[in-house]
């Protein structure tokens, strides 16, 4: 499968030193010395299994959630934990971290996976539960999952599937024990736990692409009732009666930004196009948009905007014209670039229509937007720092260059044209094939010449 990551990665710094020391690891390819390796904070409401080359655990009540802990052999103020998590769709799991016990309680730090895409990490203190982090990746899967906290002092990173997701700072707990967490009611396999000695820096994605030609969301972040399908190596976004939006982990800060978009039914008047997010110390997600609609308009929109006017250009091919049993279906290339000595420009199959000179926000998700009421087609998105929209590197899905997408059309009966220009439908009737005067005609596909003696 095509590796839908696309980003080229800038390290901030050295990732994990050559030399890290593994303190412990698991692969529980040994049932014997993984039964050694953990104990169960509840040994009545789980069953546990390390056959087959993991840890399958049980949670059997509806109150409770149960810990494997295992105890480390020394105290680490820097470290890396990561653990494989496969869990239900529709259920939670996850682990401690830095994990001690004052009087009768636990303390320490917890992570998991809610059944949506976010991560979530509370604090345990003797009297008190604190949220720190909560981050919404776009690189779950189902089945298994890598997820990993790396600590020195009081930073803690983040990552899923080698892909980071946040930080958080805190000073409540320099170390302590590590412990997966089967929440009530659930049964979660786990897979790959190691902890080193070594601290993991964050990194920065710089860009992203997709061609949807893989036929899966790898990368996005979907909210919203839309329905999402794959065709032709393209996306089908359908939305009733709420919007739909998808968004991609991505920081910008001078960058450009290209989607090609074909209105396939709906209303004419409700907008699609780039939707940029942000966020605020408030924990509130800034957005703004720059989008266009299938009756040939555009506009913008910022987070201190009320509302927002719709401005007609030719420029824009918008939604699909249906006549005498022909459909014509448009594709509109939208482009959004910011440089550091321009606002946000936006552009229209290549001519800028206009300028938005700040947007109130540093980026940190840019994707789809789709409102309600429409079938769009999405093909060929990317999105990256720099003065062009070209994802290079290992991995990379490019944009295509080879489909140049500006209309299709779509008959209900074959027909040919002739050197006119002059469109002769029921060709496939024997009748019609036997009135036409000799001549060269073209085919409905434009592929072939046909002639008729």
């Amino acid at each position: 499968m095509k590796s839908k990551l696309g980003s080229v990665t800038v390290m901030l710094m050295a990732a994990m030193a050559v030399n890290a020391a593994v303190i412990f690891q698991d692969d529980f390819s040994n049932p014997g010395i993984s039964n050694q390796n953990w104990s169960a904070s509840r040994s009545d409401i789980v069953t546990i299994s390390f056959a087959g080359g993991e840890c399958t655990a049980a949670n059997t009540s509806d109150s409770f959630s149960v810990l494997l802990i295992h105890d480390l052999d020394e105290n680490l103020p820097t470290f890396t934990f990561s653990v494989k998590i496969n869990k239900p769709e529709n259920k939670d799991a996850g682990f401690y971290f830095c994990l001690g016990v004052k009087g009768n309680k636990i303390v320490g730090y917890e992570l998991y996976l809610l059944e949506s895409n976010h991560i979530i990490v509370w604090k345990h203190t003797e009297n008190a539960v604190v949220k720190l982090f909560q981050g919404q990746s776009a690189y779950l899967t189902s089945g298994y999952n890598e997820i990993k906290v790396s600590k020195r002092a009081d930073k803690f990173n983040v990552f899923c599937n080698d892909q980071f997701t946040g930080s958080f700072t805190d000073s409540e707990y320099g170390s302590g024990n590590v412990a997966l967490e089967i929440r009530p009611g659930v049964t979660a396999k786990f897979d790959d736990v190691v902890v080193n000695d070594q601290f993991e820096e964050a990194s920065v994605r710089t860009c992203f692409a997709d061609d949807f030609s893989s036929g899966n969301l790898l990368g996005w972040v979907k909210s919203g009732k839309g329905q999402i399908e794959f065709k032709s190596d393209s996306l089908m976004i359908t939305t009733s009666d709420s919007a739909c939006n998808l968004v991609t982990d991505l920081q910008l800060n001078n960058f450009v930004a290209k989607v090609v978009v074909s209105h396939r039914s709906g209303s004419d008047n409700s907008p699609y196009g780039f939707l940029l997010q942000g966020r605020s110390p408030d924990n509130s997600i800034p957005q703004s948009g720059f989008i266009i609609t299938g009756s040939r308009m555009y506009g913008t929109f910022i987070p201190s905007t009320s509302k927002f006017n719709l401005y007609n250009s030719q420029k824009i091919r918008g939604a699909a014209y249906t006549e005498g049993g022909q459909t014509y279906y448009f594709y509109d290339t939208l482009e959004i670039s910011k440089q550091p000595t321009t606002g946000y420009i936006f552009k229209v199959n290549k001519t800028a229509l206009c300028t938005v000179p700040e947007i109130g926000f540093e980026i940190t998700n840019i994707g789809l937007l789709c409102s309600d009421s429409l079938s769009l087609l999405v093909d060929d998105f990317v999105a990256a720092e720099g003065t062009e929209a070209i994802c290079s590197g290992t991995n990379t899905i490019k944009e295509k260059t080879n489909n140049k997408k500006v209309m299709r059309i779509t008959r209900v009966v074959p027909y040919i044209v002739d050197p006119l220009g002059r469109a002769i439908p029921n060709f496939s009737n024997i009748e019609m094939k036997r009135n036409l005067s000799p001549g060269i005609y073209l085919g409905a596909d434009q592929k072939k010449a046909i002639l008729k003696n």
